[in-house]
C-alpha cells in the first residue's frame, strides 16, 4: 500500500505488454529488463530512475483516460506514488546549471522533499495499523529517509555558507572509493588512507563516549528544558553517525585489497582500545 491506497507491480506488466500491443510511443525507455530484471539489473539504478518516471506515469494516464481500458482503471495510486519518487529523484539530480539548486528555488523543491517524507511516514503508519505491506521493505523505506534528511540537511548548509549553487547529482560516496580504488595511488597510500579511517572511527567513539558522560550528569538539567522533537532527534543522529558510517563502509569493502597480513592488522584495532 502507498498512502493507504492500493499499488501492485502487476500494473507494471500490464503497462509492458500494453505498450507493446498499440506501439503509442508513450513510455519508450520502458523494455523486458525494467519488469523481468535479472540478479544484476535489480542493482542498476537506471532502470529503477526509468520506471518510475514521469513518462510512464504519463503513459498510465493515457491508457487509463485517454483510452479508457478497463486493466488501467485502479491505477491512479500507482501513478501517485510513480509520479512522488520522479519528483523527489528529478531534485536530488541536478547535473547542470539549468537542474541546479539555488536560494530561490530551494523552497519549492524542499517541499518536493517534504512531502516524499510525509508520504513516507503515512505508508508506515498506515502499514503498522492495518497490518498492510508498504510499496517498499522497511530497509528501504528507512534508507529513503535518511537520504532525504541527509540531502536537506546537505544543501541548506550549503546555501547558508555562500554557494550560489548547488548540483545535487554530484552527492555522492565516489570521491572516497576512487581514493583508495584506483587514480594515481599506491598500495602504501591505500594502507595509510585505511588506517585512518580506522583512527577516525576510534576517536568518533572516545567522542562519543565523552558527550554521553557529560550529558548524564547533566541530566537534571536536561530534565528542566524542553524535550526535543522527532526531527531534532533525528537529524541529531544522522550528523553523529554519517562519518562513523561511511569509515566504516570504507574499512569493510576494502581490506581484502591488501594479501600482506601485515597490512591487514593494522586495520583491526583491538578491544582495550574501544571506549
Amino acid at each position: 500500500q502507498f498512502q493507504g491506497e492500493h499499488v501492485q507491480f502487476d500494473h507494471f506488466k500490464n503497462l509492458y505488454s500494453t505498450e507493446a500491443q498499440f506501439c503509442s510511443g508513450m513510455c519508450p525507455k520502458l523494455s523486458y529488463a525494467h519488469i523481468y530484471p535479472n540478479t544484476w539489473q535489480k542493482m542498476t539504478v537506471k532502470l529503477c530512475t526509468q520506471l518510475f518516471s514521469e513518462s510512464v506515469a504519463c503513459a498510465f494516464e493515457y491508457f487509463a483516460d485517454d483510452l479508457k481500458l478497463e486493466s488501467f482503471k485502479d491505477t491512479k495510486p500507482t501513478i501517485k506514488m510513480v509520479r512522488m519518487l520522479n519528483n523527489a529523484f528529478d531534485v536530488m539530480n541536478g547535473r547542470c546549471r539549468s537542474e541546479s539548486i539555488n536560494k530561490s528555488n530551494w523552497p519549492g523543491k524542499k517541499k518536493i522533499l517534504e512531502e516524499t517524507l510525509d508520504a513516507i511516514e503515512m505508508t508506515e503508519t498506515i502499514s503498522a495499523e492495518l497490518k498492510l505491506t508498504p510499496f517498499m521493505s522497511q530497509t528501504t523505506l528507512e534508507a529513503l529517509r535518511l537520504t532525504l534528511h541527509s540531502f536537506i540537511a546537505l544543501t541548506e548548509d550549503l546555501l547558508n555558507n555562500s554557494y550560489d549553487f548547488i548540483l545535487t547529482g554530484k552527492f555522492n560516496q565516489d570521491c572516497v572509493e576512487d581514493a583508495v580504488t584506483s587514480g594515481n595511488v599506491d598500495q602504501r597510500e591505500q594502507l595509510q588512507l585505511l588506517v585512518s579511517y580506522k583512527d577516525c572511527l576510534l576517536g568518533k567513539c572516545k567522542t562519543e563516549r565523552k558527550k554521553a558522560s557529560f550529558l548524564r550528569s547533566k541530566e537534571a538539567l536536561l530534565m528542566e528544558k524542553e524535550p526535543p522533537s522527532e526531527e531534532d532527534l533525528m537529524m541529531a543522529n544522522i550528523k553523529k553517525h554519517m562519518v562513523y558510517n561511511l569509515c566504516g563502509y570504507v574499512l569493510y569493502s576494502r581490506k581484502n585489497f591488501f594479501k600482506c597480513q601485515d597490512c591487514r592488522n593494522t586495520l583491526e584495532t583491538s578491544f582495550a582500545l574501544l571506549p
